[in-house]
């Protein structure tokens, strides 16, 4: 459960009185436990003696918090609140009177995926998510998946449609540009443990339901980082290429269906990396690099930011960035928004597909989430994952909407599960005043 109490302020009146919204979240109705203080209340919020009589906001409705999430509101609390309050013995648990649930469950995948490319499109009046390829719940090379699945936001299930022509492949990565999807690069692995990645760029055209296939990935790559600038070109930026990372950045001009080849990266070249383009600036974290010890792959902790020179698109100027605060982390997912970049989930340790590590442990999938502002180069902490969940290939966004679609759990279960947020409750609340 994603509670954050940092975004207490916009919802609470500051005069301590039963505004619109508190009414809509329950308190006008049911209050806030059998001591309710005083009318003057500090800080914006209302104290309350019981916990699980307070309401959260969840996607459609308030639900009461459970006891599960106790230690979470009192460690929050503490955080808000550190001197007792007054008003009863529940101190500083009682300072919760509006916890946001910003994450939410939506429909579920028809199967368990991992591993899957997404992307979303708006057209208007309807928000549409899909999800590429990916492995099953087997984790083996015959799970290796080719399948797509379509999700219309407020409709209550997923639909199957065509699967992707040719080989399903694991690591690939999904555009939304104008009125088309596009899927990059991925690998494929063989019955005997062989790999190979493609140079595939699929396309996919929703008014038609039909498949095209554009020019090849010059160096073909899969677990790369990819973004979109200034809604025109899509950058490929690092990835593994058959037998090891590359340096190349990679630039896709859909309109002209042409490749061309940017300022490569200068720090060590990675594949499960996470990053976005926002503006004109890339950002990517960490990943796995090549090691010449046991185990043979290892995290390299990094940020490093790109900024495009919009007068030739192919000249990045590089520079590492401080670390960001959370461990270093491998497929997480990512996603810009506006000057924004939103990280969510991953692992702190590196595996190839089965979520067992190359240092023969089981990788931990981790719920953390942070926004990254590329105007000031500073770290946000954002509400927390439901569940854990790792093995991502992005986030995907369109309108209103951030949807994070399958992955894999702590115990390396691969889930069919669906989490839904609105965009501005994901970022700081600054940027909604």
């Amino acid at each position: 459960m994603g509670l954050d109490l940092r975004w207490i302020e916009p919802v609470v009146s500051r005069n301590g009185t039963v505004d619109a919204e508190e009414d809509r979240l329950g308190f006008g109705r049911q209050g806030c436990g059998p001591e309710r203080p005083s009318e003057s209340t500090d800080r914006h919020t209302r104290f309350v003696s019981d916990v699980w009589h307070a309401q959260l906001l969840n996607y459609g409705g308030g639900r009461p918090v459970g006891r599960d999430s106790l230690g979470q509101v009192t460690a929050a609390c503490d955080n808000l609140y550190p001197q007792p309050t007054p008003y009863n013995h529940m101190s500083l648990l009682s300072c919760l009177c509006t916890a946001v649930q910003v994450w939410a469950s939506a429909p579920a995948l028809p199967a368990p995926i991992t591993n899957n490319a997404v992307a979303a499109r708006s057209d208007g009046e309807r928000v549409t998510v899909y999800s590429f390829l990916g492995l099953d719940s087997t984790k083996r090379w015959s799970g290796v998946s080719s399948r797509v699945f379509r999700w219309e936001v407020g409709t209550p299930a997923w639909e199957e449609l065509r699967p992707i022509p040719g080989p399903g492949r694991l690591a690939a990565t999904a555009q939304a540009i104008g009125d088309r999807l596009y899927v990059f690069g991925g690998y494929t692995v063989a019955e005997d443990g062989s790999e190979q990645s493609l140079p595939h760029v699929d396309v996919y055209h929703p008014d038609t339901e039909t498949w095209s296939r554009g020019a090849p990935i010059p160096v073909p790559v899969d677990d790369a980082v990819s973004g979109v600038w200034r809604d025109s070109l899509v950058y490929l930026v690092s990835g593994w290429h058959d037998g090891d990372n590359v340096s190349n950045v990679q630039i896709y001009d859909p309109a002209r269906d042409t490749w061309s080849q940017a300022t490569p990266i200068p720090g060590q070249p990675v594949f499960g990396h996470t990053g976005a383009v926002a503006g004109n600036a890339i950002i990517y974290i960490d990943g796995a690099r090549r090691s010449d010890d046991d185990p043979r792959y290892v995290l390299e902790p990094s940020t490093w930011r790109g900024d495009i020179d919009p007068t030739n698109p192919t000249v990045i100027s590089w520079r590492r960035l401080a670390r960001h605060p959370d461990p270093s982390l491998y497929r997480s997912a990512a996603v810009a928004v506006g000057t924004w970049i939103v990280f969510a989930g991953g692992t702190d340790n590196p595996y190839n597909y089965d979520g067992i590590g190359y240092n023969r442990l089981p990788a931990h999938a981790r719920d953390a989430v942070w926004a990254f502002d590329t105007v000031s180069n500073e770290w946000h902490p954002g509400a927390t994952l439901p569940t854990p969940t790792m093995d991502h290939r992005g986030i995907a966004v369109a309108g209103a909407h951030m949807i994070i679609v399958g992955g894999m759990m702590g115990n390396q279960q691969v889930t069919p599960g669906v989490v839904i947020a609105e965009v501005q409750d994901v970022l700081p609340p600054e940027t909604r005043r």
